[in-house]
């Protein structure tokens, strides 16, 4: 006979990370810079260690989509604010001078995509 009683399992709770979604622009001298998202990555690792002495993983940094003059970078929510300081501390990309400047943030690609738009839509 099968007991009335039934074990009960307990899952461990998955405990996730959370992220926030940073659109930026990179602004160059030329109308053109032709800047490859390769590039930037490279920067972005070594701006990381020599500002915060962490790498791009520890700050859960991941460059989701750039064109050469737009882009979104994911972090981890608690290195929002570094990831902006080290975005905007960049002023050399494979050799062009360059500035960058965050446009919005949010938590979700989607969120960003409509930020995004109503930022396009301002220009």
């Amino acid at each position: 006979m099968c007991s009335s009683k039934t074990a009960e399992v307990h899952y461990p709770v998955k405990r996730t990370r959370r992220h926030r979604y940073i659109l930026f622009q990179v602004h160059s001298e030329q109308e053109y810079s032709g800047i490859t998202q390769k590039e930037l990555i490279y920067e972005l690792q070594k701006a990381t260690y020599a500002r915060l002495s962490k790498r791009t993983i520890d700050l859960g940094l991941w460059v989701v989509q750039f064109d050469g003059t737009i882009g979104i970078i994911k972090s981890l929510h608690c290195e929002t604010e570094h990831v902006k300081q080290l975005l905007l501390s960049l002023n050399n990309i494979g050799g062009r001078h360059v500035m960058i400047t965050t446009l919005a943030t949010s938590g979700t690609i989607c969120g960003l995509s409509k930020k995004k738009e109503q930022h396009m839509g301002r220009c």
